[in-house]
């Protein structure tokens, strides 16, 4: 009879540690998933400001282009404006 109960108190014990080796196994998980949570928050963060400045080239770009159009306009004669205006329109 000694010897069972020696036995089952061995078993709690080690029971007790397999408990102990899963709760720090789940919280290592747990800080794991936090951790895969914050780098996605972080991943779309940047992509999303990635595109806002991609978008911002873009339309500077635009500007630019635009800007560089009517300066090579303004150096034209008249007549060379008025046919171009023209030829837009078609």
């Amino acid at each position: 009879m000694e010897r069972l109960r020696v036995e089952t108190e061995e078993w709690e014990i080690e029971a007790g540690r397999e408990r102990e080796r899963r709760e720090i196994m789940e919280e290592e998980v747990r800080g794991i998933e936090r951790r895969e949570r914050e780098g996605r928050r972080e991943w779309e963060k940047g992509k999303e400001e990635l595109m806002a400045e991609r978008e911002r080239a873009r339309n500077l770009q635009d500007v630019l282009g635009e800007f560089q159009a009517g300066r090579a306009h303004s150096g034209l004669s008249r007549g060379t404006k008025l046919i171009m205006a023209i030829c837009s329109k078609r």
